[in-house]
C-alpha cells in the first residue's frame, strides 16, 4: 500500500447530521503518502478541540466532544466529482433529486472555491445548469497533495457527467435511500467509467 495516496477524513458523530452539518469545521486531508498517515489522524485529532469547533458548539448549545473518528480511503484519480441528494434540499421533495459535479477531484466543490455543473432528475428527466469550469483540482504529484489547475481548453464549456453517468448515481441515490430508509446526501467519483461512492 505504500505506494498508493489517500484520503484522511474525520467521521464525528454529530458531524453532517440532520441539524448540524460541522461543514469545513474539522481538517480532511487528500491525496497523503502512506508515511504521512499517522500524522494526519494527529491533525485530525486536534481539530476536534481547535477553536473553530469549540466556537461552533458553543453557537449552537452543542455539548463539548473531545474524540474524534478518522476514516482512511484511498485516493481516486477522478474525472468528474461531486455530491448528490436523493430529494430536493430546497424543498425535500423526494421525487427531485440533485446531482452537483466539477471536473478533477471534488474538493472544489465541497470548499465552494469552483461553480458546478447541476443536473436536476424528474419524472420529466434530466434539466441541466452547465457552468463553465476553468479549473479543476487534481493531485500534485510533486509535491503530495492537491492543486488547483487550469482545465483542458475542449472541456471548459463541456458537461462534467455525461446523461447515463448523471441516470447511474439517480440509481444509487435509489438505492440507498431504500436501503437507509430516508434520502441521502453523498459524495461520488467518477474514475475511468466507474462509479465510486465516497461517503453517504
Amino acid at each position: 500500500f505504500e505506494s498508493k495516496t489517500y484520503a484522511i477524513r474525520s467521521s464525528a458523530i454529530d458531524e453532517d447530521g440532520a441539524q448540524f452539518s460541522f461543514a469545513g469545521q474539522f481538517e480532511t486531508y487528500l491525496h497523503v503518502s502512506f508515511n504521512e498517515i499517522v500524522d494526519k489522524i494527529k491533525a485530525i485529532w486536534l481539530s476536534a478541540v481547535s477553536e473553530r469547533v469549540i466556537k461552533y458548539r458553543q453557537q449552537n448549545n452543542l455539548p463539548l466532544q473531545f474524540g474524534i473518528g478518522v476514516i482512511i480511503q484511498e485516493m481516486i484519480s477522478s474525472e468528474a466529482a461531486g455530491v448528490a441528494f436523493g430529494a430536493d434540499p430546497l424543498t425535500g421533495d423526494p421525487a427531485i433529486k440533485i446531482v452537483s459535479s466539477v471536473f478533477g477531484l471534488g474538493e472544489g466543490l465541497v470548499s465552494g472555491d469552483l461553480d458546478a455543473d447541476t443536473f436536476t432528475i424528474s419524472e420529466n428527466g434530466i434539466k441541466s445548469q452547465l457552468v463553465s469550469k476553468p479549473h479543476q483540482y487534481v493531485r500534485n504529484t510533486i509535491k503530495g497533495g492537491i492543486e488547483k489547475t487550469e482545465t483542458e481548453e475542449a472541456l471548459k464549456e463541456t458537461a462534467s457527467l455525461s446523461e447515463q453517468q448523471v441516470y447511474e448515481i439517480s440509481t444509487l441515490l435509489d438505492q440507498l435511500n431504500q436501503k437507509l430508509g430516508k434520502a441521502q446526501d453523498l459524495e461520488f467519483a467518477f474514475s475511468k467509467g466507474i462509479l465510486y461512492l465516497l461517503q453517504t
